[in-house]
């Protein structure tokens, strides 16, 4: 059986007495509200992950959780990557859980220029995924997209 899995995002998770893990708030979208549309540079901070694998085998099983730019071609670099190892024993042989705070990373999305015939849009809507990969062999991801709408005056 291939190895599978699972990834949340969600405001927060933690593991509560008796072991299992809960999942607060779970999300694909985040709304932004930025000062102007024109020129977005925006921290991504504090996103919260769930993983869940079902593993093969015992010992070390190297993760890497990365998130991609869904409009970019699959051979451009993703935005953030990290590697992580679950580490399976005899007591989480059927299924490995992980919480998880990603890394904060920067976006900067130049809109229409103030000159431009463009109209400016009322949105802008960027698509992610987060992705969860083993041995180079996608085995779980989540979509994130980031709607960012101007400030009202």
């Amino acid at each position: 059986m291939p190895l599978s899995g699972t990834v949340i995002l969600c405001d927060h998770v933690y593991q509560a007495q008796g072991g299992k893990f809960v999942i607060a708030g779970t999300f694909t979208t985040l709304q932004i509200t930025v000062a102007d549309l024109r020129r977005i540079d925006y921290q991504v901070a504090g996103l919260h992950c769930y993983i869940r694998i079902r593993p093969e085998q015992l010992g070390k099983l190297p993760l890497l959780v990365r998130i991609r730019d869904e409009q970019q071609p699959p051979w451009q670099a993703p935005l953030l990557t990290l590697m992580i190892d679950a580490q399976v024993n005899e007591n989480n042989i059927r299924l490995v859980e992980l919480p998880l705070t990603l890394p904060p990373f920067g976006l900067h999305i130049e809109g229409p220029a103030v000159e431009s015939a463009t109209p400016m849009p009322e949105a802008i809507d960027l698509r992610y995924s987060v992705e969860l990969l083993h041995a180079d062999e996608l085995i779980a991801s989540t979509p994130l997209d980031l709607h960012f709408v101007a400030r009202s005056s």
